[in-house]
């Protein structure tokens, strides 16, 4: 006989430390009367105990039974016969049947597969077994995996149908089936009208009873954990914490134990120690994922994540809400944190409170809003563009669209919560931008994934620049962008716009801001000095933004020049440097200093190379531009340039 509590999977039979709920009775019971049953709860409380045990009591009372454990008949490679088959095998194996399954089957070959099944249930196994028979389908749950491959509907219909063949068919009241799993009945089956929970029995796991005294009821049933710890003080405190969760209640009697038989070599904890230690290092410490689970099963799916995190969130707040038994209730419910308790949904014990707390539901319902990084970076965006009062606007840079734009919306629409006015006016701009787009290609018999490799290619060229957008997506549009793929669409692109730079030198802006690096009228700018910092820029040197600096601060103002995030001058946009690049600044060098280029490859060359040195007009038009008024600055180098040329 086991002497210690079970961590983790079901309770042998010998183990004293099974604790038996009200719950053991009804469901034998209930199967007695062969009543369909379901048991649908959150892992580790109990369910394959329980399953082992009826199991147990059924056979004493000569009723036949088998578990078939549908995680054992695999997932990832299922196919739809070979699973039927394996059901088979598992039963004839059990029973004893006898069965050559194999030349059963082939006989039968062609009947679809649930058909098979049901000949085999109805000729087979009931037209051999003359007792009641029970079928156990555990971890149905794993219905869910297998939809992709063939119609899991089907399988539950089929359950469902056996249950109402009693009525017509005297051989069908001797079976009956149990499903035991961690799902809601709504999403086990979509088709309502087919699902066999409207004529099953529900069987609830209540936690281990926690209100032991001396020799009441709750203190016998506990008795074998009492004995254990050998303290009604300690299983009390530890009862408390765990709120008679199963597997947390066994696992913190074998730390408490555990301990005291190491008390030679260690400091002997108590309780609450123990307890904040298992809290502080449960993602590092806990072999058995237990938490671990629950957090995957809370967080399960990000559209409705969110509302059970908000739905946890006001539990914590409240301590318990009315119980309504809507989807997102039972999703919870599911995920082992709360429990229903005379109409209420609770917490279910403080250590899932410690570690699931308000900071935690916080943070992940942070990480669920699937648009935080853009609208983040929009949100900056436009506080920096109203700081600096900058005229144009760079918004669709940042801004959702696609599938990611249609499952946000969406969520939207499910979220009960306040969104902030300029979330919402984030959110509201992005659908416009979206809607834009679709239907400005409605005409063109081109997929929304094409659209959306449009609009990431125009905001690499443009930097999300409204107006340069509307400019590629009509060269877009103009020029066969149908006859694509999805993945062909950025390099085309880029060629194609890049070949109509025409097409954006015409913005009164830029035209604007281009003129000022040869605008010498302004004696607060060197332009000169301008135009070298922004020669600078396009050879991607880390120009960090200098307040003090006026080159910088005119740069900034620039149409085409951004601070990134780490506050470096950079080009906005691909288009812009096309436009402004290496050529053009020659051409801006040579007219603000005649011998810009000869002084460059000058210096280029060490100051070695004396057929770079001016020479004749050349050098008059240098003299005289250097006796200009007021006197231009100078860099490091021209005096010594100009002087070697004379000499």
């Amino acid at each position: 006989m086991t002497n210690e509590p079970t961590i983790g999977g079901p309770i042998p039979a010998d183990n004293v430390f099974y604790v038996k709920r009200d719950v053991d009775d009804y469901l034998f019971s209930q199967l007695k009367l062969k009543k369909l049953c379901y048991i649908l709860e959150s892992r580790q409380t109990g369910k394959t105990s329980l399953l082992f045990r009826t199991r147990d009591r059924l056979s004493r009372d000569g009723i036949k039974n088998v578990r078939i454990s549908l995680a054992g008949l695999g997932t990832a490679t299922a196919v739809e016969d070979k699973w039927y088959n394996d059901h088979m095998d598992i039963i004839n194996e059990e029973f004893k049947l006898g069965l050559d399954l194999g030349q059963w089957i082939k006989k039968h070959e062609h009947l679809q597969s649930l058909r098979i099944f049901d000949k085999f249930i109805q000729d087979i196994l009931l037209g051999n077994i003359e007792q009641d028979i029970v079928i156990f389908i555990d971890e149905i749950d794993t219905l869910l995996s297998l939809r992709s491959r063939f119609s899991t509907n089907d399988y539950l219909a089929f359950i469902r149908n056996c249950y109402e063949k009693k009525n017509d068919e005297p051989a069908y009241n001797r079976l009956t089936f149990c499903l035991l799993g961690v799902a809601s009945p709504n999403s086990l089956i979509a088709d309502k009208n087919r699902t066999p929970f409207n004529v099953g029995t529900p069987i609830t796991l209540s936690p281990f009873p926690t209100d032991i005294d001396n020799n009441n009821e709750s203190c016998k049933v506990m008795k074998p954990f009492l004995d254990y710890v050998q303290d009604m003080g300690v299983l009390k405190k530890i009862l408390h914490w765990t709120g008679g969760q199963p597997f947390l209640t066994q696992k913190l009697c074998n730390l408490w134990v555990k301990q005291h038989k190491e008390s030679k070599s260690i400091i002997i904890k108590n309780v609450d120690e123990i307890v904040e230690s298992m809290i502080k290092n449960w993602e590092a410490d806990d072999n058995s994922t237990h938490f671990g689970t629950i957090r995957d099963r809370l967080l399960d799916n990000d559209v409705k994540a969110f509302d059970r995190l908000k739905l946890y969130e006001e539990i914590l707040e409240n301590r318990q809400i009315d119980y309504n038994n809507s989807r997102e209730q039972i999703e919870l419910r599911l995920s082992g944190l709360v429990l229903e308790d005379e109409g209420q949904l609770r917490l279910y014990n403080p250590i899932y409170k410690e570690i699931f707390n308000l900071n935690w539901v916080e943070q992940e319902k942070a990480k669920l809003r699937l648009y935080i990084e853009e609208f983040d970076n929009w949100n900056e965006w436009k506080r920096w563009k109203q700081t600096n009062n900058l005229a144009y606007d760079l918004q669709e840079r940042y801004l959702l669209y696609g599938t990611k734009c249609d499952q946000v919306q969406q969520w939207r629409i499910n979220f009960n919560g306040d969104l902030s006015e300029r979330e919402g006016r984030f959110l509201d701009v992005s659908q416009t931008f979206w809607g834009e787009v679709k239907y400005l290609f409605s005409g063109l018999p081109i997929n929304e994934g094409t659209m959306e490799s449009i609009i990431q290619s125009a905001n690499d060229l443009t930097g999300g620049l409204h107006k340069f957008n509307r400019i590629v997506f009509n060269i877009a549009k103009n020029n066969n962008v149908v006859d694509l793929q999805q993945d062909e669409v950025q390099g085309w692109l880029e060629n194609l716009v890049l070949s109509h730079l025409n097409r954006f030198k015409d913005d009164e802006l830029f035209i604007k801001d281009q003129g000022q690096f040869s605008n010498q009228d302004d004696a607060s700018i060197d332009s000169f000095a301008l135009i070298s910092t922004f020669e600078k820029i396009t050879q991607k040197e880390p120009i960090l933004f200098d307040e003090k600096n006026p080159q910088h601060r005119k740069l900034k103002d620039m149409c085409f020049i951004i601070l990134d995030k780490e506050h470096n001058l950079r080009i906005l946009n691909k288009i812009y440097e096309k436009i402004l690049d290496q050529n053009w600044i020659k051409e801006v060098m040579a007219g603000l200093r005649p011998y810009t280029k000869a002084f460059r490859d000058w210096q280029h060359s060490d100051r070695q190379e004396s057929s770079y040195l001016l020479q004749n007009n050349d050098l008059k038009l240098a003299l005289e531009w250097l006796g200009k008024k007021p006197t231009p600055k100078l860099e490091e180098g021209e005096i010594e340039f100009v002087m070697t040329s004379l000499v």
